[in-house]
């Protein structure tokens, strides 16, 4: 231990860094450098709708020992089944606030966007607090301070903080960018897309999610008139953005990146059709049951208690929930489409959110048609200690614990084929990581007329 002491503080271009020293569970140790900032707090003066700009210099020595804020959001839907592990477990550990901008390292090459994390001895794990909601995305016309994507460019210039300082910290390549639920995912890919963004990492893993959804972004002009409606039931957005802005209520409303010209030039689909982004390997999937959580927190009918068999009043109700911002001849074709499946919530939530054919045809314009080099996948196992009934199956976001490593715990009760499944993939992701490739070698060809998607079953 007392060879790592001198480890333990790093010299970057501002500040010395003083980190601190973590066991793991499996045994070991590993270096935690906690809230590094890159960004002066949003929230400070006129600092909360302007574009990021780098940290004034710090103090000579700053102490990196505690993880930063997160970011406000919504926990309205959490909310809803309080006491429960299933949902409580995504809940934030620490204080909400808009001072979220600040790095999280771990080295004992992967950057997560996001939530929680087990590392491994030769994979090193930064994590980018960021903005996120309506009030980092809201743009206004002809405005040069509401531009909207401001949570886009703070992703950006975190990363460009890192690429410089990246070999302070035993960082030896541009690190793979990693991002494992729904809109964070399609942020990933929104790199991908951005000019500004290339050369900042050099391969991307989008798990849950794609730019391509559609849900994923708006156009200029809809998020223009999405602020407008706003401003004009508020009346005054900016004076109030210190009360009225900062309620969950609000946070939650569906404000999402957009295109601005300047983070994003284009539509995304229009950017994958021409050929316009980053031609790099890329780690594209799934899970096999993605939306069945919101099933339970907003459709009628489903709950954690039953095997929530619904009616076809229940199916109706849910189809009016799904497609509540497209219109009438949609939903009827929705209705027409599944109405005679089983579970055909799950699968109108799932291909609403991410489907294998979008996954597809992202794949193949990926790959024929401008050179790009993805792999995909498929994940399918609910695990044997998922709080959740059976019958939701592989959920969003729950195949995290297996690529990082949570079933080598020797106290959370998995069983010994969940740890060798866990083992295998995240010696696979890690070397998407390193090689571009989970095998270690050649990823399986795919063509027009054969889509081979690996999927990774535990039986």
């Amino acid at each position: 231990v007392d060879d790592l002491i001198d480890d333990l503080t790093v010299a970057t271009n501002r500040a010395r860094v003083r980190g601190t020293q973590l066991s793991l569970p499996s045994g070991g140790y590993v270096r935690a450098f906690l809230r590094i900032p890159y960004w002066n707090p949003p929230s400070v003066g006129e600092l909360r709708f302007r574009p990021t700009k780098p940290a004034k210099r710090w103090t000579d020595h700053i102490h990196c020992w505690n993880a930063h804020y997160v970011v406000n959001y919504t926990l309205t839907m959490i909310s809803l089944l309080p006491g429960f592990h299933g949902a409580e477990m995504w809940n934030p550990n620490s204080k909400m606030s808009e001072d979220c901008l600040y790095l999280n390292i771990w080295t004992p090459k992967l950057i997560y966007l996001y939530l929680c994390f087990q590392c491994t001895p030769i994979v090193k794990f930064v994590l980018i607090g960021h903005r996120l909601g309506l009030l980092y995305f809201l743009s206004l016309p002809d405005s040069e301070v509401v531009c909207g994507d401001d949570g886009m460019h703070d992703q950006r210039l975190a990363l460009s903080f890192f690429s410089v300082t990246l070999f302070l910290f035993s960082f030896f390549v541009l690190p793979c960018l990693i991002n494992l639920l729904f809109m964070l995912a399609a942020s990933v890919g929104l790199h991908l897309l951005s000019p500004g963004s290339h050369g900042l990492f050099n391969r991307a893993i989008l798990q849950s999610g794609s730019p391509y959804t559609p849900l994923a972004v708006m156009t200029q002009q809809q998020v223009w008139n999405r602020t407008l409606s706003l401003g004009r039931l508020m009346e005054d957005i900016i004076n109030q953005q210190y009360t009225i802005l900062s309620l969950p209520a609000l946070i939650a409303l569906p404000f999402t990146p957009s295109v601005d010209q300047n983070f994003l030039p284009d539509m995304p689909e229009v950017l994958l059709r021409t050929g316009n982004f980053l031609k790099t390997e890329v780690l594209i999937g799934s899970n096999q049951d993605e939306w069945t959580h919101f099933l339970v927190y907003r459709a009628p009918g489903y709950d954690i208690t039953s095997q929530s068999l619904i009616s076809r009043e229940d199916f109706l109700k849910g189809v009016d929930l799904v497609f509540m911002m497209f219109g009438d001849v949609t939903r009827e074709m929705a209705i027409f489409q599944y109405s005679t499946l089983i579970g055909q919530m799950r699968i109108v939530g799932r291909r609403i959110m991410i489907s294998c054919n979008e996954l597809s045809d992202h794949h193949h314009t990926y790959t024929q048609n401008t050179g790009g080099k993805p792999c995909l996948f498929l994940f399918d196992n609910h695990s044997s200690n998922n709080p959740w009934p059976a019958w939701m199956g592989m959920m969003q976001g729950y195949e995290t614990e297996f690529i990082f490593g949570m079933q080598l715990n020797s106290t959370m009760g998995y069983i010994e084929e969940e740890v060798v499944m866990s083992r295998r993939m995240m010696k696979s992701w890690a070397n998407m990581a390193f090689v571009g490739s989970i095998t270690g070698s050649k990823w399986p060809e795919t063509n027009n007329f054969l889509l081979k998607i690996i999927i990774l079953f535990l039986f």
